[in-house]
């Protein structure tokens, strides 16, 4: 694990060299940290670095994005805060997603489905705030 304090100026950095090189081998990204710590931020500038040319937007009330790029042919964007269990999850086919070619999943509250993603491959990234600077982030990788 691998943990980096950082500020908004500082994130497009953190993207390309602490996060990037951690995706080449794996599909998904998890995210969690409590409201506001800076997980829909940190997908925007990913997205914007694997070159994604959409306006980039919180999937809150739709649950899941879908974007492109040429790095990845597809890109599933989840926000499962308001998801109540895995079984809405499976019945409304998101796991389907999770099997896509050449695809990259990053799921903001993953917590709702954590029996799943114990057999994938992932990268998990905890954001924070740090109490005595609230305009830094810590974020811990692993």
């Amino acid at each position: 694990m691998s943990e980096y304090i950082y500020s908004e100026e500082e994130l497009s950095s953190l993207v390309s060299h602490r996060l990037i090189p951690q995706l080449q081998e794996r599909s998904v990204l998890l995210l969690t940290g409590p409201l506001g710590a800076g997980k829909t931020s940190l997908v925007k500038e990913l997205l914007k670095q694997v070159g994604v040319e959409d306006i980039i937007t919180s999937p809150t009330y739709s649950y899941v994005n879908r974007y492109s790029s040429q790095s990845y042919e597809n890109i599933y964007h989840f926000d499962l805060y308001r998801l109540n269990s895995e079984e809405e999850f499976f019945m409304n086919g998101f796991d389907e997603m999770f099997r896509a070619q050449k695809s990259l999943v990053i799921v903001e509250w993953p917590k709702v489905i954590e029996s799943y993603l114990q057999s994938k491959n992932v990268v998990s990234c905890e954001l924070s705030y740090l109490i005595d600077c609230l305009e830094k982030r810590k974020i811990k990788i692993s």
